[in-house]
């Protein structure tokens, strides 16, 4: 039998785990910007900046704006969202809403 392979491409970011639903994520301002695509995740989630200079957030259909130290931003699931590259690495917290009746749906 052979040998599945597998060819997802890599992040241009690090995830540190802090428990099951919340992890720190870093961004780097040396990935290319087309390295930061438009996305959409597959739960709701509450982000907190931790650090970071001159990152700009932008939702689909919208205007782009900055995010600053300390900045909250609620990013509900399916919606399309981008970040684009500031002047210092960005770590923000990650605080995923697990919906749990989607969950219930599957079992």
């Amino acid at each position: 039998m052979g040998e599945i392979l597998s060819f997802e491409t890599p992040k241009p970011f690090a995830d540190t785990k802090i428990c099951d639903g919340m992890w720190i994520r870093e961004f780097s301002p040396d990935e290319s910007s087309e390295d930061y695509v438009w996305h959409r995740d597959c739960e709701s989630r509450y982000i907190t900046v931790l650090d970071g200079c001159g990152w700009m957030f932008q939702f689909d259909n919208e205007l782009p704006f900055f995010i600053n130290k300390g900045d909250d931003l609620f990013v509900p699931r399916m919606v399309y969202h981008r970040i684009i590259p500031g002047t210092t690495s960005l770590r923000i917290m990650i605080d995923e809403m697990v919906d749990q009746t989607a969950k219930l749906a599957i079992v």
